[in-house]
């Protein structure tokens, strides 16, 4: 897989990915500037000095702006880069058409359509990819440096809700089978008996054939109210694991206020700052994955760039 990454990543334009690269890493600071604002006006909410409170709101509202500004940069660059790409790649297919041995149909679909499919799913992904990376990395290095201790408490917890998927993966794919092969045979049927409807009232057997038609549609909505119950439940777990995950680290964190060991401020940075670092991890892991249906557009084209 990380070959193929690397493969996109050889045929990008570098001046553009210097940008790109710019404007990711002020976007990422997305997970500090936010935790750090609210955490400061909680601390001015304290001292009550309105001066502090100017001082602080001034300085978010630049720090947003710079955010907004490397997103721009980010964005713009790599559609720049992306136009420039995919041309580079239309030019050297077709040269390499008119100059080789090449199949007709194939140069068709890469042109038309699969260099679309390789812009979406392949290089905005390992963008995508690499830019989870980044951001979870600056806000991980963040919360550390607030209090290791209780940010690795709120991360920890924060993955328990990511665990429910997984163990009921199994069971999803069971009922959706099930569903699947039942639906199946209930439109065969259907079709069957619609097509056979002058046989069937000429044999006055229409009872009979409604009652199977009937009992066939009742195992398909049974199925498919299986499948969803099986879901529902997944996500009423899931839900619950998140509120738990959410609420035990802050109701300790606040303990720890109590006692004196910690800032309430600091308490609320790290618990905004966790979820900046659970959630692109695993928007990483769907990129990572989404990458895979754009492996055998990259073979293709390669045989067309060598």
């Amino acid at each position: 897989m990380m070959d193929y990454m690397k493969k996109i990543l050889e045929w990008l334009p570098r001046k553009y990915l210097v940008l790109i690269a710019i404007g990711m890493s002020l976007t990422a600071l997305d997970g500090i500037i936010i935790p750090s604002f609210i955490s400061s006006l909680i601390d001015v909410s304290s001292t009550q000095k309105v001066e502090d409170l100017v001082k602080i709101s001034i300085i978010g509202i630049l720090s947003y702006s710079l955010i907004r500004l490397g997103l721009f940069i980010w964005e713009d660059s790599q559609q720049r880069m992306i136009k420039q790409l995919t041309l580079t790649l239309k030019e050297k297919i077709i040269t390499a058409f008119f100059y080789g041995k090449f199949n007709q149909q194939e140069v068709e679909s890469i042109v038309l359509s699969e260099l679309k499919l390789l812009e979406e799913q392949g290089i905005k992904s390992v963008m995508g990819f690499f830019y989870c990376l980044v951001f979870a990395l600056v806000t991980l290095l963040y919360v550390s440096a607030i209090d290791l201790k209780l940010a690795a408490l709120f991360i920890t917890l924060s993955f328990l809700p990511i665990l429910v998927p997984k163990l009921f993966a199994k069971s999803i794919r069971k009922h959706s089978k099930r569903w699947g092969e039942v639906n199946q045979l209930s439109i065969l049927q259907q079709q069957e008996y619609l097509k056979s409807k002058s046989i069937i009232k000429n044999f006055f057997v229409e009872k009979i054939f409604l009652n199977k038609l009937m009992g066939t549609l009742n195992q398909t909505e049974e199925a498919y109210f299986q499948m969803n119950h099986v879901r529902f439940t997944s996500k009423l777990l899931a839900n619950l694991l998140s509120g738990l995950s959410s609420f035990v680290p802050l109701a300790i964190g606040v303990y720890l206020v109590i006692i004196g060991e910690t800032k309430l401020a600091t308490v609320i940075a790290i618990y905004l700052a966790s979820d900046r670092i659970v959630s692109p991890l695993l928007n990483a892991i769907d990129y990572y994955q989404r990458f895979n249906s754009v492996i055998p557009v990259i073979e293709r084209v390669e045989k067309y760039t060598e």
